[in-house]
């Protein structure tokens, strides 16, 4: 646009947008250091002429994909200069989200650092720093994904570039960033997005330790619940982390959310110190441990069970004579009867009944004939003293034990 190119002060501003507007890219490595490009631009922008902006950014884009690292690298210097022009206007957002986007591109393909590399990646911290800001960490999302893939080191870059991502993703995930993402949901019921939990996954491979302390200090359940959501997604990096914690003490909803956690992430080597969180005070914390112990187990699951069943609080126990039965363990066949048989069963008559009736519902899932004369006593009303006192409950249980285990 001539007219435009008028309002340009200066021959060596006027030759470095022509070159620009007319694609001219060998030549950027030649006019990345004019002063005034990014000037032009905004003001460009501030006047409304959103199309010649955009052109401008696309040509200046085309430098970034070029085969000449000069070029490529002059096009991300000025597309730098242009976005720090940008960033105190709240209104050319949409604007510095495309340049964002281009410049995220680049920086999974460059494979040396440069001072434009430095320069864009400080840009993209301010910029996602901003967007975090205005509670708009989804549209940060590319941003740190382009990061965050060279942190993990699934792109390969040197170690001075993976230490730049590593240093980014760290200045971001800051106390009051981490608030801002972590904040309970607005009160209109538009909830938090997801984008916004995966934006914390990305930051939270460089801040695991930042929220497991704040999982500990926590007292709101909206907000742990998130948190164990991030680590749960942050995957094998929070492992070795959660270990450490589990040995160390704290308030049970604390130790039961890293009991949850590593039932997630961790692996049959963690059985051993997951069987210690059975004998927790809290049967809160034994209960995660049960669910924790099931899931990463493979095998010998129900020898940890019947190794704690008569050590654990009796809603614990309920819970692991449930699991025996569903994984038709046939050791805990003389277990199961043996706890049937006992005189001294549960604190309460409620308590005495419930164990019982999962005993029974046990056994008739694993259908073994050792089982037959106990669950005819119970179903038959002779040969316990006591069975007088049984609840029709229980009873009923064991004539559908018994019919189950006949039945096989």
């Amino acid at each position: 646009d001539p007219q435009n190119l008028q309002q340009l002060k200066g021959e060596s501003l006027k030759t470095a947008m022509h070159a620009i507007l007319m694609g001219k890219t060998a030549a950027f490595a030649d006019i990345a250091d004019v002063e005034g490009v990014g000037a032009f631009v905004k003001k460009m922008a501030l006047q409304g002429k959103k199309s010649l902006v955009a052109t401008i950014l696309d040509r200046i884009g085309d430098g970034l994909k070029n085969n000449d690292a000069r070029i490529r690298e002059a096009a991300a210097n000025m597309m730098a200069r242009i976005d720090a022009q940008f960033e105190d206007l709240a209104e050319l957002m949409e604007e510095r989200l495309a340049m964002s986007q281009k410049l995220s591109q680049w920086i999974t393909r460059e494979t040396a650092i440069s001072d434009a590399y430095e320069k864009v990646t400080d840009q993209m911290k301010k910029l996602s720093q901003t967007l975090i800001g205005k509670d708009r960490a989804e549209a940060a999302g590319h941003i740190l994904e382009a990061y965050h893939q060279i942190y993990t080191g699934n792109l390969e870059k040197d170690e001075a570039i993976r230490s730049l991502s590593a240093n980014l993703l760290n200045r971001l995930a800051t106390d009051d960033i981490l608030d801002l993402m972590l904040k309970d949901p607005p009160a209109d019921g538009s909830g938090k997005k997801k984008e916004d939990i995966y934006s914390l996954v990305l930051l939270g491979t460089t801040t695991v330790e930042m929220l497991l302390d704040r999982l500990h200090d926590s007292h709101n359940r909206s907000e742990r619940k998130r948190i164990v959501q991030v680590i749960s997604k942050t995957g094998n990096p929070a492992v070795a982390p959660l270990v450490e914690r589990i040995q160390q003490d704290g308030p049970w909803f604390y130790i039961r959310n890293l009991v949850l956690l590593l039932g997630r992430l961790g692996t049959p080597d963690h059985l051993k110190l997951l069987e210690q969180m059975l004998a927790h005070e809290d049967f809160r914390v034994q209960r995660e441990a049960v669910f924790a112990i099931q899931n990463v187990g493979e095998q010998g699951v129900d020898e940890i069970f019947l190794r704690n069943i008569f050590e654990v609080d009796e809603e614990t126990q309920i819970l692991m004579i449930s699991v025996l039965g569903l994984l038709k363990s046939q050791p805990a066949v003389p277990v199961l009867i043996e706890i049937l048989e006992s005189r001294k069963l549960g604190k309460t008559k409620k308590t005495k009944s419930g164990i019982m009736i999962k005993t029974c519902e046990a056994l008739g899932r694993i259908k073994h004939s050792a089982a037959e004369p106990v669950l005819e006593k119970m179903a038959s009303s002779k040969g316990f003293l006591f069975i007088l006192a049984l609840d029709p409950e229980v009873r009923a249980a064991a004539k559908k034990a018994l019919a189950a285990v006949k039945k096989k």
